[in-house]
């Protein structure tokens, strides 16, 4: 005889049980043991799992054997979404890029339905924003991307909402703004589809935001740190450019105990060599010091594409050559270069680990 109870955590109350005359082997359906506790409200749904003892009593000699055996938490969806890269604290007046992701429960994308997303906020006088956007988007590959461009400057908090299909899927998820005392942001953005490569030049934008419509220069300090050296450093005077501000804002707010008015978001572009030094990845800072103090500024990892500085190249003359036939090698190198050849049969790397220096290795 066999015994099954079904345990629910936080709800011990329901245990249903079956006995059944076992001869080898018997199969259970798991839906039935599921579907009396299908009531519960479906946030609990999680919480739900099979929890299997098994009796088995010989009949004859009175012998008894017991099993038990735990199943994984039962989901009440066939598919999960998910927010990727919304930050815990964002900077008011800046672009936030993040993706939805849908999945099967298997990790495979979901390739059809459509999604909404909802995005609103609440002021720094903690007064609603309203609906920020409503957009919707047709799922193709089971990611969808997402640029929110201009967040208002006097944003507290941002709520993000994801729809899919109509209710099917619902995820919800929450931004604080950074602190600063005195709304003062800057960020870093690299530029898209870009490749930085050694010998070329390298740039990013620099956004900042921008009080009371003042016009005079700030000094920017940046610095290029790369594998722990610093590697490049240096000021650049910027004045504020009215051609090249946006996400605008006259109107006039209080917050921290002072009257924030006529904001703006400013940006210039940092422009800087690539050198062999840089490879494979630099982390850039950029910041400036207010008359208060407040240092406002941002990092980010800057990638170069992985080159070693004295390209070698060796090719054979000939494509084909038979055992015993001579060949000649080319080999191609800046002048004095130190080139070291050898030569072995590809079995020999098949049999032992290959000792030979990785580009990897030489980049760090």
């Amino acid at each position: 005889m066999a015994c099954f109870s079904l345990q629910i955590v936080l709800i011990s109350n329901v245990t249903p049980e079956m006995a059944k005359e076992v001869t080898g082997c018997v199969e259970i359906n798991a839906r039935e043991l599921v579907d009396p506790v299908t009531e519960y409200p479906a946030y609990k749904t999680n919480n739900y799992y099979l929890q299997i003892q098994a009796t088995f009593t010989e009949t004859s000699t009175g012998v008894k054997l017991k099993e038990n055996a735990r199943s994984p938490n039962m989901v009440e969806k066939s598919k999960t979404m998910s927010f990727t890269n919304i930050p815990q604290k964002f900077k008011p007046g800046f672009p936030i890029t993040f993706k939805i992701r849908i999945n099967h429960l298997d990790g495979k994308p979901v390739t059809t339905g459509r999604l909404t997303l909802e995005v609103s906020g609440r002021r720094f006088n903690k007064r609603s924003l309203g609906t920020l956007i409503r957009q919707t988007y047709s799922v193709k590959n089971g990611l969808i991307y997402v640029i929110f461009r201009n967040v208002p400057i006097y944003t507290d908090t941002l709520n993000f909402k994801a729809n899919y299909n109509f209710g099917q899927l619902e995820k919800r998820q929450s931004s604080k703004a950074l602190y600063s005392p005195s709304l003062s942001y800057l960020t870093l953005v690299l530029p898209e589809n870009v490749t930085a490569k050694v010998g070329s030049k390298g740039s990013l934008n620099v956004l900042y935001t921008v009080h009371n419509d003042k016009l005079e220069e700030i000094p920017f300090h940046y610095k290029i740190l790369c594998k722990g050296n610093l590697i490049l450093s240096g000021v650049i005077k910027v004045a504020r450019d009215r051609r090249l501000s946006s996400n605008r804002n006259q109107r006039s707010f209080t917050y921290n105990g002072r009257t924030i008015q006529r904001t703006s978001v400013n940006k210039f572009e940092l422009k800087f060599n690539i050198t062999q030094e840089m490879v494979p990845s630099c982390r850039i800072l950029v910041y400036y010091i207010k008359k208060d103090k407040e240092t406002v500024g941002d990092s980010i990892v800057f990638d170069v594409e992985d080159k070693l500085e004295n390209q070698v190249s060796v090719d054979f003359v000939d494509a084909h050559k038979r055992p015993g036939q001579k060949t000649k090698i080319v080999m191609k190198a800046k002048p004095g270069s130190r080139v070291a050849i050898s030569a072995l049969d590809k079995s020999v790397l098949f049999l032992r680990d290959s000792e030979d220096v990785t580009k990897e290795e030489v980049c760090g």
